[in-house]
């Protein structure tokens, strides 16, 4: 919306916004230099860190936290965590979708091995569903809500147990960030923007993200609720290196090495309010 409405342009920067079909391409996509600049969940920001230490960026915005968002979808005859067990389930290619499945299992007395992982692209996943050959999914919004669209599926967990686990930040690569600390700056600025619109003028801007979402207004709105946004003021504290965010990169940390997800003393990421702070 940045970018559609012009705000970009005022910041005197150009945002070409690239859509991916699932987190793990954006991970390729990052990891292959395509991108210097990324959306990821903390989930998979400490995986790419565990496997590729060397590219691992800098945090330096949270765009959200999930509070009810990201799901377990199941078929209708499963009526709760524990009806899983030995159940096939579809999974994420990246570390996300078994974090969560992860987190839900351990809460209810169960384990990852004791159910059935298919990984697969998030795409793949309704009709895997629909035609019964996954007895569940794990689906980040707004996937969840369009899979549930009229269909007889049951809604087995969301991501209001974990509160506060599952924030999706904004992550600069180190040498880019150098180089381009006025831009990144300028982009910071642009996305407050672009939320000060959406709160003043939401006539005007969920039309436009709804349509990019393949949402209706009303489904739209209902989907970010499942969402928090954080001002740049409010995240000046959140970004310190001892506060929420790097708390929460270093739990996640710890609960995929005891998911056995990521190998144990895997590397974690700086965090830094530097730039919140200069785009206020």
């Amino acid at each position: 919306m940045a970018h559609e409405l012009g705000f970009d342009r005022v910041e005197g920067i150009e945002i070409f916004p690239r859509q991916y079909p699932d987190p793990q391409s954006i991970v390729h996509a990052y990891l292959r230099a395509e991108l210097p600049i990324a959306q990821l969940t903390t989930i998979e920001l400490v995986e790419l860190c565990a496997r590729v230490p060397e590219r691992c960026p800098v945090v330096i915005l949270v765009l959200d936290e999930s509070v009810e968002a990201d799901q377990i979808i199941s078929v209708p005859s499963l009526l709760s965590i524990q009806d899983l067990k030995g159940k096939s389930i579809a999974v994420s290619r990246s570390n996300f979708g078994p974090f969560v499945l992860g987190r839900a299992l351990q809460l209810h007395g169960l384990s990852l091995s004791e159910i059935k992982m298919r990984k697969m692209e998030l795409g793949l996943m309704p009709k895997a569903l629909f035609t019964g050959s996954v007895d569940a999914a794990v689906l980040p919004s707004p996937s969840s809500r369009v899979t549930l669209r009229g269909a007889p599926l049951r809604p087995l967990f969301n991501s209001a147990v974990i509160p506060g686990e599952i924030l999706t930040v904004l992550v600069v690569e180190k040498n880019f960030l150098k180089l381009n600390q006025n831009s990144v700056v300028s982009l910071l600025r642009s996305w407050s923007a672009a939320h000060a619109e959406a709160r003043l003028r939401p006539q005007r801007a969920l039309p436009l993200l709804a349509e990019r979402e393949r949402l209706s207004v009303d489904e739209f709105r209902a989907a970010e609720q499942g969402l928090r946004y954080f001002s740049l003021s409010d995240q000046v504290e959140m970004l310190q290196p001892e506060g929420r965010v790097a708390r929460n990169i270093e739990a996640v940390r710890d609960l995929q090495e005891k998911l056995q997800l990521i190998p144990r003393g895997s590397i974690i990421p700086k965090v830094t309010s530097t730039y919140v702070e200069a785009a206020q």
